[in-house]
Order: C-alpha cells, then structure tokens, then sequence
C-alpha cells in the first residue's frame, strides 16, 4: 500500500521492481506466499510445544 501511496506523490518507487504492475503484483504474490509460509511454521511450532 505504501508503495502505491508514495508514487503519485513523489513520483517514486522504493524498490526496483515494483516500477511495473508485473512487478508490483510479483511482489505482493511473493510476501503473500512468505506469509503464509511463516504463519504455517509458526503454527507447527506451537502445536509441538505444548
């Protein structure tokens, strides 16, 4: 969100590869997909200590 905030404003992105909507929408997928993934084993991680 902040990145599509700070580009009308400034006329700036803060990474790379979100200065297209494909890499925009790459990145969105790929932190989606890290959270998931950090949700899942965070998940596991509390099952097995109890």
């Amino acid at each position: 969100m902040a990145l599509l905030a700070m580009h009308p404003i400034l006329e700036i992105t803060l990474l790379a590869g979100a200065r297209s909507t494909f890499g925009f929408i790459c990145q969105s997928l790929a932190g989606a997909m890290g959270g998931v993934v950090f949700a899942n084993l965070r998940i596991k991680q509390h099952i097995a200590t109890q």
